[in-house]
């Protein structure tokens, strides 16, 4: 049987409080051990973690870290889980190759979000649709539920009076910067 993380070339990893590995996809465990050839892979996660948490999980309020190295970009969510009436922090870490083969074109979001009134969380949506990114993607990217990301594109769309992601592509390439 073949992980549905495998094909999607998806690693997943699951950490405790301290940095324990709680559950690991075999994505994953190859991402780590051959291609970054971790011995101590709970420590690199603690380093990146420890780091960056009070800084970047408690500033932008999305509790989400974003990390690239070695090819591989790392998305770090905390999470707080109640067991037995008490509250467990847990991080949950997806990993993917990065793409530097990827054509990015440019466009001018800020605008988009002016012309429309987005909400910031919207123009980051746009900008992960404008990637390739599928919804599932970005819900993992954004440490956000699917239906959101569905909500959230249908508030897209409603403020700019279309019905498809064709047409989201028509209007920003007429707002794209050469």
């Amino acid at each position: 049987m073949i992980s549905i993380f495998l094909i999607k070339k998806t690693g997943i990893v699951a950490l405790n409080a301290n940095f324990r590995i709680v559950d690991i996809n075999e994505q994953a465990h190859v991402f780590l051990s051959e291609v970054m050839k971790l011995n101590n892979v709970p420590g690199f996660f603690r380093q990146i973690i420890l780091s960056t948490e009070n800084n970047q999980f408690n500033l932008n309020g999305s509790d989400k870290i974003e990390y690239i190295q070695a090819g591989l970009k790392f998305n770090i969510c905390k999470k707080i889980k109640i067991e037995n009436c008490m509250p467990q922090k847990l991080y949950f870490v997806t990993i993917k190759e990065v793409d530097n083969n990827k054509v990015e074109k440019t466009y001018d979001f800020n605008k988009l979000g002016r012309d429309f009134y987005l909400s910031s969380r919207e123009i980051e949506v746009v900008q992960m649709i404008c990637n390739g990114m599928k919804y599932s993607d970005i819900a993992d990217s954004l440490c956000i539920s699917l239906n959101t990301v569905r909500s959230h594109v249908q508030n897209i769309y409603k403020k700019m009076d279309i019905d498809s992601q064709k047409k989201l592509f028509v209007y920003l390439n007429e707002c794209r910067i050469d």
